[in-house]
């Protein structure tokens, strides 16, 4: 379904509940449907910091409900919450290689509507190095993108002295030389500044997948006409090229509505049809 006029959200106020200027990435596109966004202080490290000062508990999406019903209590009157969280290490497909995930959450409390999006990207200047003096570093703050991005410094065995959101040289010598005093075996761990107002790369997925959000709220099921229609399934089978067998590979995703039950097929957006020889189980058992 085609949608002509004004946006269901037009003109309304999604209040996002960050404490670390996430804002900065979401509002540009939200702002694109004439959705006005505003940040409401919550205060997410209590669901989890990357340092590992309170532990993550529970999954992605149940953290972002735990923050959408923060932002509800702070903003009785408001309809649309947003919440972001991110999580990081290696990719769940390729393995080896550090990944960046990153999810939204939209509640609608009118409608009763939970909108998730997510993006997995390779883009992450994640890393960390031990070492026993500062000029250890050598290329690690080159490959880590120093001083753009910020950096966390801490005892090897003690998280109760750590430095965050350090992007100056002088306060990093600081903070090493310090962490070494601390140390029992006299080393200092660095590590990237994951959290998005000291990391511009994660800024940038952020953004991303706010994008995808708007993608998915002008999305409009044909029956009833809800927005948020989405691919809910992959339905597997692009055949070879070479024998035509069908493959294991998505060639289709089955598209669902929020509301009603209607559902349909839809091809890749990428207009692949067929997958190379060389991948296929046939051609190559």
């Amino acid at each position: 379904m085609a949608f002509k006029l004004e946006h269901p959200y037009h003109q309304l106020t999604v209040f996002l509940g960050t404490k670390h200027l996430k804002e900065k990435a979401l509002v540009p596109a939200l702002e694109a449907l004439g959705i006005q966004c505003v940040a409401t202080l919550v205060d997410t490290d209590q669901y989890g910091t990357f340092t590992g000062e309170v532990e993550r508990k529970g999954s992605v999406l149940e953290t972002l409900k735990k923050k959408t019903k923060e932002v509800f209590e702070k903003v009785p009157d408001a309809r649309l919450a947003l919440a972001s969280e991110g999580t990081f290490g290696p990719h769940p497909q390729i393995g080896f290689i550090s990944s960046d995930h990153e999810a939204l959450l939209l509640v609608d409390k009118a409608m009763g509507l939970q909108i998730y999006v997510d993006e997995i990207s390779l883009e992450t200047n994640l890393g960390e190095k031990v070492l026993k003096s500062f000029e250890e570093l050598g290329s690690f703050l080159e490959s880590v993108k120093f001083p753009s991005h910020g950096l966390i410094v801490q005892p090897l065995e003690n998280q109760k002295v750590m430095f965050k959101g350090i992007t100056d040289l002088n306060a990093l010598e600081k903070a090493i030389l310090k962490s070494i005093d601390h140390s029992p075996t006299r080393q200092a761990k660095v590590t990237t500044d994951m959290r998005a107002h000291f990391n511009p790369t994660r800024m940038k997925v952020i953004e991303q997948v706010g994008r995808k959000l708007v993608k998915r709220l002008s999305s409009f099921c044909n029956k009833c006409g809800l927005l948020g229609f989405w691919p809910v399934e992959p339905v597997e089978g692009l055949p070879c090229a070479e024998c035509g067998q069908p493959s294991e590979a998505v060639k289709a995703y089955r598209w669902g509505c929020l509301k009603c039950s209607y559902q349909e097929i839809r091809p890749r957006e990428d207009g692949k049809t067929q997958i190379d020889p060389v991948h296929c189980q046939g051609c190559n058992p």
